[in-house]
């Protein structure tokens, strides 16, 4: 949370020394919520066609999964900032778009129950295996495309809606896992049972690799 907000602060920060410069151009400020969480956003308006948004989103929950028959705890997190252009090509509210976003993308792992399970025909209790804690780290920059509705610069008002369906590719995900405090925690079958549990682990997250945008919002222009 602390570096989310921090990211929020340096946002802020480049947009009011940004802001005298461009005063006087097509300036606008946004917010909303999705698939990526809630985000806050500034746009700027370079030409009917051509518009530059700059972003930050906050995503982080909790959730559980079952692997090989081990129970998990996990705590995806894909808080980051980003950086777009969008293209009108009609010059009206329609748009396509492309950018990154960029961020430390990743899955805390943890199983810390009591849960009995089989180690190679062994049936091994957390006294046996410890904790098993890891991670599953994704790309730091994230390449997205999409398209929209943005009615920013399209009315002549201050108020504008915005809907964005798009993709987001964080890659494979690179998973690590470890036991610890436990009887057998270093002994050589159970690390080669996490080898294989961290097989398991990349194919159960798949579903992050190309991770689905779609959002709505609204925003205010000067």
């Amino acid at each position: 949370m602390t570096s989310f907000i921090t990211r929020i602060f340096a946002v802020t920060t480049i947009s009011a020394l940004a802001l005298p410069a461009i005063a006087e151009r097509d300036l606008a400020v946004g917010g909303g919520i999705g698939t990526t969480g809630g985000h806050v956003q500034l746009q700027y308006r370079l030409s009917d066609n051509i518009q530059f948004r700059g972003e930050a989103n906050y995503l982080k929950f909790e959730d559980d999964f079952t692997v090989s028959g081990i129970d998990f705890d996990a705590e995806p997190d894909f808080s980051g900032v980003g950086a777009f252009v969008d293209y009108h090509p009609f010059g009206n509210a329609w748009f396509i778009s492309a950018g990154a976003y960029l961020g430390t993308s990743k899955i805390d792992l943890e199983h810390t129950s009591d849960q009995t399970f089989m180690f190679r025909g062994m049936a091994l209790s957390r006294i046996h295996y410890g904790d098993i804690t890891g991670k599953t780290e994704f790309n730091d920059i994230a390449p997205f495309v999409g398209f929209g509705w943005d009615s920013t610069f399209a009315n002549d008002g201050h108020w504008g809606f915005e809907a964005l369906l798009g993709a987001t590719w964080y890659g494979s995900g690179d998973v690590s896992l470890q036991s610890s405090g436990g009887m057998y925690s270093d002994d050589p079958m159970v690390q080669m049972e996490l080898a294989s549990l961290r097989d398991d682990i990349s194919e159960e997250i798949e579903d992050y690799e190309i991770y689905p945008v779609a959002r709505i919002g609204i925003t205010y222009r000067f």
